[in-house]
C-alpha cells in the first residue's frame, strides 16, 4: 500500500503531494537551490557560481532545508497516522 496522508479538510494526499506543499513553504532563496541543485541536476559548485555565493553558503543552504523539508513531509505523513487510529 502506498503511503498516504490526509490534507486539513480529510482528502488522501500522497507523498509527493506533502513534498510539493512542503517545498511551496521554504522561502524563495531555499525553494530555488533546491530547485536548481535537484530538479536542473546542476552541481553544488554550479548552484553556487550561478549565485554569486560560497560552496560553503550554497551546502549549509541546502542541507537547512532538506532537513526541513525531511521535517515537513514527516509532519505531514505522521498526520495520516493518527487519523487512521481514530477512523475505522
Amino acid at each position: 500500500r502506498e503511503s498516504r496522508s490526509r490534507d486539513e479538510e480529510g482528502a488522501d494526499v500522497a507523498p509527493v503531494d506533502v513534498l510539493h506543499r512542503c517545498s511551496e513553504k521554504l522561502p524563495d532563496v531555499d525553494r530555488g537551490l533546491v530547485a536548481a541543485r535537484y530538479e536542473r541536476g546542476l552541481s553544488v559548485e554550479d548552484v553556487s557560481q550561478e549565485t554569486g555565493r560560497t560552496v560553503s553558503w550554497v551546502k549549509t543552504r541546502l542541507m537547512r532545508a532538506r532537513w526541513w523539508l525531511q521535517s515537513c513531509i514527516q509532519r505531514g505523513l505522521d498526520r495520516e497516522d493518527r487519523v487512521e487510529e481514530v477512523l475505522p
